[in-house]
């Protein structure tokens, strides 16, 4: 792999997880479920701005708000899901993202697919950035769903580490 063959406009990351398609679903459809293993905090408001409980699946239309742990927000659109098994939103500056779970081979899985926005200086960086980070962060929900063990760093936050 070089610069002429490396595709910079997507990625896929795809990770096998021993749980059950509708709890990983849950995981990645819900507010509460991403605070387990992505967010520090979340919520939706549906398409008529009204807040949604933690606990409701994303819907077409909603708009999230995150926080990570060491205080960066996003603030987005949920653009698409078929309420089972795929969730399709904007992040931020860097393009859509559909986080979906399957199985194959007896076994489930969770796959990210970022369609990555072009034209922009900093696009190469921030695709490199988000790679390396959605991957951590499908690592970091098969340990919370196999495990129950959260691999992010709360107490120090430095640019240099992974978690």
């Amino acid at each position: 792999m070089n610069d002429n063959t490396f595709n910079w406009k997507s990625f896929k990351r795809k990770i096998y997880i021993d749980r059950s398609k509708d709890d990983l679903f849950e995981f990645i459809s819900k507010p509460s479920g991403m605070m387990r293993w992505f967010i520090e905090f979340a919520f939706l408001k549906n398409k008529n701005g009204n807040d949604k409980a933690a606990h409701s699946i994303a819907e077409a239309g909603d708009t999230y708000f995150w926080k990570w742990t060491h205080g960066f927000e996003l603030t987005g659109n949920i653009l698409d899901t078929d309420g089972n098994s795929f969730v399709l939103f904007d992040f931020g500056g860097a393009g859509n993202v559909k986080i979906s779970v399957g199985s194959e081979n007896e076994r489930n899985f969770v796959e990210l697919i970022q369609e990555v926005y072009s034209g922009k200086e900093y696009d190469n960086r921030m695709h490199v950035n988000c790679y390396t980070n959605w991957s951590f962060y499908l690592t970091n929900l098969k340990s919370i769903a196999e495990t129950g063990y959260d691999l992010r760093e709360r107490k120090d936050f430095k640019d240099e580490l992974v978690n």
